[in-house]
């Protein structure tokens, strides 16, 4: 049986194969199952929100034995709960809630179960339902340790600084950090 690392690309999984060969492609899944999120809507104070859930999709490209490009999809949110549950938190109430989704390119590195990345991302943020959203441009930087053969834990650090679409503030601080479970796929 193959050992295979994994890491993870901004809320994606990146497979980092013991023996991957130079031109290999994978494809990933990730749940984020924590995220904490820092968004600052236009015109507001920034908000700061943790909570569950997400799913994320890479695909990655081995160009050397260690060393791979991961091109990846993912989103998260803020859950109350830890498990996808039918039930409103605080019935009769209005609540904040954050949500974010991206898509990034990231330049990965594997040293031994571990494996380590930085990259570029295009996200767009969301504040109670798509009530205040923008885009936004930043860096990416993925984590993570191989736990068994095929399934890891990572964790993403993306923080974002340029937001086009907003009429001020278009420079700005935000960022998500998320607690990935990842499943390679080859």
């Amino acid at each position: 049986m193959k050992k295979l690392c994994v890491l993870t690309v901004f809320v994606l999984i990146i497979p980092c194969e013991l023996i991957a060969k130079e031109g290999k492609w994978g494809l990933n899944i990730a749940i984020n199952w924590v995220n904490t999120f820092l968004m600052k809507p236009d015109e507001e104070k920034a908000k700061t929100s943790t909570g569950f859930l997400g799913l994320a999709f890479g695909i990655d490209y081995y160009y050397s034995e260690n060393s791979f490009i991961t091109f990846g999809i993912a989103g998260a949110m803020d859950f109350f709960f830890p498990i996808p549950v039918a039930a409103d938190p605080h019935p009769g109430t209005s609540v904040e809630s954050i949500g974010s989704g991206h898509i990034s390119l990231s330049n990965n590195h594997k040293i031994g179960d571990f494996a380590i990345g930085y990259g570029l991302s295009y996200a767009g943020f969301d504040k109670d339902q798509f009530s205040k959203s923008h885009s936004t441009f930043g860096l990416i930087f993925p984590t993570s340790y191989q736990v068994i053969d095929d399934f890891g834990i990572g964790l993403i650090y993306r923080p974002t600084f340029y937001r086009p679409n907003l009429i001020t503030d278009q420079l700005a601080y935000e960022h998500l950090i998320s607690l990935l479970l990842i499943k390679q796929f080859f």
